[in-house]
């Protein structure tokens, strides 16, 4: 990601400022198109920088590298924007310390703010001590911005605070990443954004907005509105068809008529078809993928995950919260057989009896006796600072009689029942 040349280079000095002896000013490299404008400390001493611009293809701009020397010790700095990147800084911080990709050991994974990753670097001719790779996660122009530098490992604690300085001080002048591939702006409500294709009518387009503003007012509800941020929102995207999603697949994917997160934030539907249809219900469970992934920084339990998507997609189906369900999600429901401590050791969780257990326990956390609902709230606030799989649940949820909870599960399934007065 970070090594390689640039698109070109051109030379552009980095000019110290003048300034008080006790108190000198920051180096500032500015890009000779304007496009990054970075502050480097002063007693840091910088190379010519190499200048890169942005490219006609999506996916990585690598708009600056520079190097320098902080006593003794030499440093790489590279900066990049990169396109379709997970809406918050956190969220790309956890996705690469988890990527296949990173064939590094990660070393450190900070949630602060900005959020930033550090991985060994291996020994080579130019840095032959061991070194670690800082990059620094923040968004800019709707993309993400990543600086990334390389540092000798000694040397990294010392360092600490100057690279996030550094990589605080970047401001980037370029035009802003639209989040769909459609003229019609964005309608934002409830912190999702819903736009349209072509042959979309105003009426259709009206109905699915409606109908997300009710889904993400459920999830709110539950989880908060940490997740909201009407600057970049959650984007939807209504096609005529199936077919209209095409653009955004990749080559032979088949398309299906809800697919969320083809690209990070972004659910593609096709009209509403209407109370008890199959693309509510799909609808519900991608919108709902989004909104825990944003809210919890892709570090929900994966039992929690299923379940909440699972109970999101029923309501969006019927129009209606708990007690109620689909008549097809009732007549093929499976009786309730492990408790929470054995559920979450299966592998499969999102195989439909898997995901219909986790849902059961979901139920009883939002709508059971007190007991559970405090326990879940417990849950959900700690999940926000903790990294290790389940262990919130464990905190919170398996201290917890497993049995006496799967017999309160059982007591409340008893009160599903469905919409009266419908076929479906």
């Amino acid at each position: 990601m970070h090594a390689g040349s640039l698109a070109f280079a051109s030379i552009c000095f980095a000019v110290p400022l003048a300034g008080q002896q006790d108190s000198p000013k920051p180096q500032v490299l500015c890009h000779p198109k304007g496009l990054v404008r970075i502050e480097v400390p002063a007693t840091w001493r910088t190379g010519t920088p190499e200048w890169g611009q942005m490219s006609n293809k999506p996916g990585y701009h690598q708009l600056m590298a520079f190097s320098s020397t902080v006593d003794g010790a030499f440093l790489s700095v590279f900066v990049l924007l990169v396109d379709n990147t997970y809406l918050r800084p956190a969220m790309q911080a956890r996705h690469e310390a988890v990527a296949p990709a990173n064939a590094h050991a990660v070393l450190e994974l900070c949630r602060t703010t900005p959020p930033y990753l550090v991985t060994s670097e291996p020994a080579n001719a130019k840095n032959p001590e061991p070194s670690v790779r800082v990059l620094v996660f923040r968004r800019a122009a709707g993309r993400g911005l990543h600086i990334d530098f390389i540092v000798p490992q000694k040397r990294w604690p010392a360092l600490r605070a100057d690279v996030i300085r550094i990589a605080q001080s970047a401001v980037v002048q370029c035009a802003e990443l639209p989040r769909v591939l459609t003229e019609r702006p964005l309608s934002v409500k409830n912190g999702v954004g819903v736009s349209s294709g072509p042959k979309v009518t105003a009426t259709h387009l009206a109905k699915v907005r409606k109908l997300c503003a009710e889904i993400a007012g459920r999830l709110t509800r539950v989880h908060g509105s940490r997740w909201v941020d009407d600057r970049e929102p959650v984007a939807v995207l209504v096609h005529a068809d199936a077919a209209g999603h095409r653009p955004y697949l990749s080559d032979g994917a088949s398309p299906l008529e809800v697919l969320g997160q083809v690209l990070p934030g972004r659910v593609l539907t096709v009209p509403d078809r209407g109370p008890g249809s199959e693309m509510r219900r799909e609808l519900g469970r991608e919108l709902a993928s989004v909104v825990l992934d944003l809210d919890y920084d892709l570090v929900a339990d994966p039992w929690m995950q299923c379940g909440e998507q699972t109970v999101a997609g029923m309501a969006a189906q019927t129009g209606k919260a708990f007690p109620f369900a689909p008549r097809d999600v009732l007549a093929k429901l499976p009786p309730l057989q492990w408790t929470l401590k054995e559920l979450i050791g299966h592998k499969q969780l999102f195989e439909p009896i898997s995901r219909m257990h986790c849902a059961y326990y979901v139920l009883l956390f939002q709508n059971g006796p007190a007991e559970y609902r405090k326990a879940y709230a417990a849950f959900l606030a700690d999940l926000r600072t903790t990294t290790a799989q389940n262990a919130a649940t464990a905190k919170h949820l398996l201290v917890l009689d497993q049995d006496k909870m799967r017999d309160a599960a059982i007591k409340l399934l008893q009160r599903l029942r469905p919409v009266p007065g419908v076929k479906w």
